[in-house]
């Protein structure tokens, strides 16, 4: 998940330079509250001062002992609680809050604790994406490759800047014949399985926008943990339709498919969300910047007293499925 792993992240401000890093130990705060799930993780840790930076201490996150954190939904305060374990979504020692969000929810967390500066921060989950149509896939070839387009129709306000992202799962449903010794029968079970998927954006101007210089220069287009971000500077207030290319999915003789295909995502994102992302997308494709030929873009710092984002997004989700030709006999790949 893209907010887990980014909240591992230390980010800094666009103003921020070197001696910002260099002061006192700040803490540092991520939190994405969204409409998909109904626990919000909060993650919080402090920052190491570059000075006091070691080999074993840059990537470990200091844990900011007893803070007093002020969760509220639209002015109403909500219990945070903290994780003892792992679980599937909360790693341990977050915190978190358990409650459905919803889109025009405004989130402002304020933290304090002995040693450090308060900190605070706020966001504004954006309305629900306006998805006009998911429409079939068409085969095209790009690249001596084959995939499968997928073309989803976007709706824009004219009377908004908005900020989107799409993501895509490869899934699988499978029987299985299993034997059951409490019972001595065999019994069938349905499996499910699901995992992220790249797309290639040869198609899309909205996810590619390389120019000719940036690709004389070898300037990479990839995108952070395959979350694909974009405005709608092309299309703001009118209808456009994105154009996603996908692996083609095949099977042949073997295991048993019931159902298999592609799930999308479409997010629309806050501001300080997407300006955070592209900050990451950014820095990893300027290869240039390793090597001082080109300035490396900071990351993003709405937190204010401390460091880190919380930023809001809603999400639309739509599963294109398909059935095997051959039922009872298909092994699927992608």
């Amino acid at each position: 998940m893209i907010c887990c792993a980014a909240a591992l992240l230390c980010a800094c401000s666009n103003e921020m330079d070197i001696e910002v890093l260099n002061s006192n130990p700040k803490m540092v705060l991520y939190c994405f509250p969204n409409t998909e799930h109904d626990t919000t993780i909060i993650n919080l840790s402090a920052s190491v001062p570059v000075a006091k930076k070691t080999r074993n201490t840059s990537h470990e996150q200091v844990v900011v002992s007893n803070p007093r954190i002020i969760y509220r939904v639209n002015g109403e305060e909500r219990m945070v609680s903290q994780a003892g374990e792992n679980t599937d979504y909360v790693p341990k020692n977050s915190y978190y809050v358990v409650g459905a969000n919803r889109s025009g929810d405004r989130i402002s967390i304020e933290v304090s604790a002995e040693g450090y500066a308060d900190i605070h921060a706020e966001t504004v989950i954006p309305d629900m994406p306006d998805v006009a149509a998911f429409r079939n896939a068409i085969p095209v070839r790009r690249d001596d490759m084959n995939y499968d387009q997928y073309r989803i129709a976007l709706n824009s306000d004219p009377a908004s800047d908005d900020y989107y992202a799409v993501s895509a799962d490869f899934f699988c449903n499978e029987r299985e014949v299993r034997y059951d010794e409490l019972n001595d029968e065999w019994q069938e079970y349905t499996v499910y399985s699901r995992h992220g998927s790249a797309i290639n954006v040869d198609d899309e101007p909205a996810l590619n926008p390389i120019s000719t210089l940036d690709d004389f220069f070898e300037y990479d287009n990839a995108f952070y943990n395959d979350f694909y971000i974009f405005n709608d500077n092309l299309f703001n207030g009118s209808q456009y339709t994105l154009r996603l290319n996908m692996s083609p999915l095949s099977y042949a003789w073997g295991r048993d498919i019931i159902s298999y295909g592609y799930v999308f995502k479409i997010y629309k994102i806050s501001q300080e969300y997407y300006r955070f992302i592209k900050s990451l997308n950014d820095v990893s494709n300027n290869w240039l910047g390793e090597y001082g030929l080109a300035p490396l873009s900071p990351t993003l710092n709405n937190v204010a007293g401390g460091l880190g984002v919380v930023g809001g997004y809603s999400v639309a989700e739509h599963a294109y499925s398909y059935e095997p030709d051959y039922p009872n006999q298909s092994y699927l790949y992608e």
